[in-house]
């Protein structure tokens, strides 16, 4: 007895369930399987196991997962609810099997394209801008970092924007990244363990590479940091000393 047309025909059924519940915009009719052979979806690969077709689910070739995030925050409107706004993401991102820094990074990216910046912005209005739309845009990090290095992912695209983004002239003056850094930091969009392994992974890098790590701001703003993160670790061995002499 061959129990292959059963199981293909029932795993035809979940994926099309599966499909449903996701919304990832996949045609049911392209979840169809041959009798005779394997089935396919767009951009998936699949390999013989022996008996039914096993399926990987991979990113559809020619597709910019990044930008393609981005223009989904650009495009969503302003008085629209952002949860609503972090589910279409959500699904794009597993149509696609993009990541969490993927996601990230792009809404990076949309921050700073919508802070309108201009070459004779003063300090002021730049943070301030930066402000307003994190304060919008703030719950998609909050969504989409889960680990520190999707945090790190955030730091190291906003560096990239200011060393050769579109806004890169205004970006690169000094003190611009050091106040990049500490909004991020004081609207909790990124931790202070994640600006330092930012800090710590130039070390081997090029001078070029350097550039805004490098500026004294910036430089200043790490040592503030470094000497906070160590007063933090003092404070909590006294606390745990104590309570173990309480006992």
């Amino acid at each position: 007895f061959d129990a292959s047309p059963i199981f293909d025909k029932r795993f035809e059924n979940y994926l099309r369930e599966e499909v449903d519940d996701m919304s990832i915009g996949v045609a049911k009719d392209e979840i169809s399987m041959a009798s005779s052979g394997p089935f396919n979806l767009t951009g998936a690969e699949t390999i013989d196991t022996g008996f039914s077709p096993m399926m990987i689910v991979g990113r559809q070739k020619g597709v910019d997962v990044v930008k393609e995030l981005k223009n989904l925050i650009l495009e969503h409107e302003d008085d629209a609810s952002i949860d609503n706004l972090a589910i279409e993401l959500n699904s794009f991102k597993f149509s696609q099997n993009a990541s969490f820094a993927d996601c990230a990074t792009a809404a990076t990216q949309a921050v700073v394209e919508k802070m309108d910046i201009t070459s004779s912005m003063s300090d002021i209005k730049l943070v301030g801008s930066l402000k307003s739309q994190l304060q919008y845009f703030g719950p998609l990090f909050t969504k989409f970092c889960h680990e520190e290095s999707d945090e790190v992912a955030v730091v190291k695209e906003f560096e990239l924007l200011s060393l050769e983004g579109s806004s890169s002239e205004r970006l690169k003056k000094s003190p611009s990244f050091r106040f990049i850094l500490q909004t991020l930091h004081d609207m909790d969009i990124v931790s202070e363990g994640a600006i330092l392994s930012w800090a710590i992974s130039h070390e081997n890098t090029s001078e070029s590479a350097k550039e805004l790590f490098l500026q004294q701001t910036t430089q200043d703003f790490l040592e503030w940091l470094r000497e906070d993160s160590d007063d933090s670790d003092d404070s909590d061995s006294e606390d745990s000393d104590g309570s173990e002499d309480s006992d």
